[in-house]
């Protein structure tokens, strides 16, 4: 697990050791270099409550993508089309109660268009501490690349990777890529949260 600044790409961090920790447990190890000047972000499975709430100690925001199986409530609408939900703790402490983390959530329909049009569309859920949606309004804050990319596939494979289930699904070559994202707003969550 490393932990790396967007644009120098310095390595700020690293952790490493057998499977059997796994990588919240890698993660966690790395949280120190953290600090309020910095926004940690992160892909889907780093959306626990004690990861997040550790990494809002350090004073550092975060901006992370939401795996599937989480289905926050609307707990306020926003003007950009975001909404203010919680995640909390599933366990009880004595002398603090259940543990409760405010976070704002960017939901939209992310296509990815290749040159061979071959198309693929997914619901994205990003999950971030930057709560103010008139200081980090989301329609300019989003994924957007600023150019077309090439997606390149792995010069190296593993024999025995644990993706099983996409083999056949990435392109062998190289292509031009586009990107359309779509935000869902207020009158799109019902459609959105069902699937």
């Amino acid at each position: 697990m490393a932990l790396v600044e967007c644009g120098t790409r310095a390595l700020l961090g690293a952790a490493f050791g057998p499977d059997t920790t796994g990588e919240l447990g890698y993660a966690r190890r790395l949280l120190d270099h953290l600090d309020a000047s910095m926004v940690l972000l992160a892909d889907a499975y780093y959306d626990a409550f004690d990861f997040l709430q550790t990494v809002t100690d350090t004073g550092a925001s975060f901006l992370l993508r939401s795996t599937r199986k989480r289905r926050p409530a609307v707990r306020r609408p926003l003007p950009d089309g975001s909404y203010l939900t919680a995640v909390c703790a599933g366990k009880y402490k004595a002398g603090r109660g259940y543990g409760r983390l405010e976070v704002r959530i960017v939901e939209a329909w992310m296509t990815v268009t290749l040159g061979d049009d071959t198309r693929r569309t997914e619901l994205w859920r990003l999950m971030t501490s930057l709560l103010d949606a008139e200081r980090y309004p989301a329609h300019e804050h989003g994924l957007l690349p600023t150019r077309q990319r090439q997606r390149l596939k792995a010069h190296v494979r593993k024999r025995n990777s644990k993706y099983t289930f996409t083999a056949g699904k990435h392109p062998r070559t190289a292509q031009p890529y586009t990107l359309h994202f779509e935000m869902i707003t207020q009158d799109g969550f019902d459609d959105a949260n069902r699937g």
